[in-house]
């Protein structure tokens, strides 16, 4: 079985990760000067359709989530971020 590459994306604005059926590998987020929130959607073009996965984080801080298995995204991945200079990395395969 072959396995795909873990890819990754620096997320400053809305907008796709991946256009492409995949996974989400793990997920990173920093809070600049007020609290962030991301939201990754199983859509390769829009914040809609089913939420993969929400962070949040306070103030200057970071939060990270990796999962035990990859999270499937049949359609694709889209990054919803929130706050003031947030920063977001996005793995995928």
């Amino acid at each position: 079985m072959m396995i795909a590459p873990v890819k990754s994306s620096e997320i400053t604005a809305d907008g796709a990760v991946n256009a492409a059926p995949g996974a989400l590998c793990g997920v990173a987020l920093t809070a600049g000067s007020d609290a962030a929130t991301l939201i990754i959607y199983d859509n390769p073009a829009a914040a809609s359709g089913d939420k993969l996965i929400t962070l949040k984080a306070a103030a200057n801080t970071s939060v990270a989530y990796s999962p035990s298995q990859p999270i499937n995204a049949s359609k694709g991945l889209y990054a919803d971020i929130t706050g003031t200079g947030p920063a977001a990395y996005v793995a995928y395969c």
